[in-house]
């Protein structure tokens, strides 16, 4: 049951027996709520099985139709004797299909219609008298059949065969359209503190090579960046511990031009510990004498102390 138009007649008669599955009840249940003539048809057939039996003289109405009475007669007295004894719709109801059934009796088929009715049983109903046969006089002979001869039967030739037109199957063209390929994907967006944080995950990870490359790249695309000062002074520091100290010190030179005075301290220390490593007594000592004079508390002042001690030794 697809569509509201289709009653479910099954569904109504297994629903009024009370033989009703839980999943056929809720087929019922979904085409009720759609549907107003099959809800009146179940209301109708609860409300005639609520109604009393009805007692309808059964034999009189049978009797009177056996001796010849008019079935419009019969039903109308059920329907008057229905009225006086104030019967209810399914009373009257009862009464016409019993009448009904007095008229098939009166037409031949009383022991039937009795029997399927449960008014009488089988063996209590006589079956009808059959007609007697036609007297016929001695001295007079029917007359002989009028034999009819059949009419030749024409057979009509068989239709022609149907003979289906071939189908004719047309293959489209197969067009062949360029592709483009895709544009390439955009470049992510590099800022300098990205470049700055993958530089120093290198530098703590002991990439010392592509943490140079990382610093280089920064200073190179954001010369003007706080990040490309710290990285001047952080490569500095790198390239010494790579023996590098000329290139070391040109990192150094650059952090303290950029006038970061958070680098200066340290980059100082670096500028005169690259001199140390190129033996360059003069440069060194005059880079260890700016330090102690420029940061008299520095954390690097002890070592300071030491190395001009030596460099100033006879």
């Amino acid at each position: 049951m697809t569509a509201p138009d289709l009653h479910p007649e099954e569904l109504l008669d297994a629903s009024a027996a009370g033989l009703l599955s839980p999943e056929e009840q809720q087929r019922l249940d979904r085409h009720l709520s759609a549907c107003p003539a099959c809800r009146f048809e179940l209301k109708a057939r609860a409300d005639f099985a609520a109604l009393p039996l009805p007692s309808i003289p059964v034999d009189e109405l049978v009797t009177r139709a056996l001796a010849g009475m008019p079935s419009a007669s019969v039903a109308q007295s059920a329907v008057v004797q229905s009225r006086r004894r104030r019967f209810s719709p399914g009373m009257i109801a009862a009464a016409v299909m019993l009448v009904g059934a007095a008229s098939f009796a009166a037409a031949g088929f009383a022991r039937p219609i009795a029997v399927l009715l449960g008014i009488a049983k089988p063996e209590a109903i006589t079956p009808p008298v059959p007609a007697p046969a036609p007297i016929i006089h001695p001295r007079i002979s029917p007359p002989p059949p009028v034999q009819i001869e059949p009419e030749p039967v024409v057979e009509e030739p068989p239709p022609p065969p149907m003979v289906e037109a071939p189908v004719v199957v047309r293959e489209r063209p197969v067009v062949l359209e360029k592709l483009t390929p895709p544009p390439p994907p955009p470049e992510p967006v590099v800022t300098a503190p990205e470049l700055f944080r993958l530089a120093t995950q290198a530098r703590t990870e002991g990439r010392r090579t592509d943490a140079e490359q990382t610093y280089r790249e920064l200073t190179t695309r954001f010369p003007q960046s706080a990040e490309a000062n710290v990285a001047h002074a952080v490569m500095g520091r790198l390239l010494l511990d790579l023996n590098r100290p000329t290139d070391a010190l040109v990192e150094l030179d650059a952090a303290l031009a950029s006038g970061d005075a958070s680098l200066r301290e340290d980059a100082l220390a670096n500028r005169a510990l690259a001199f140390d490593a190129m033996n360059d007594g003069a440069r060194a000592q005059a880079a260890w004498t700016q330090l102690l004079s420029e940061f008299p508390a520095s954390i690097h002042a002890k070592r300071a102390k030491e190395r001009l001690e030596v460099l100033t030794a006879p």
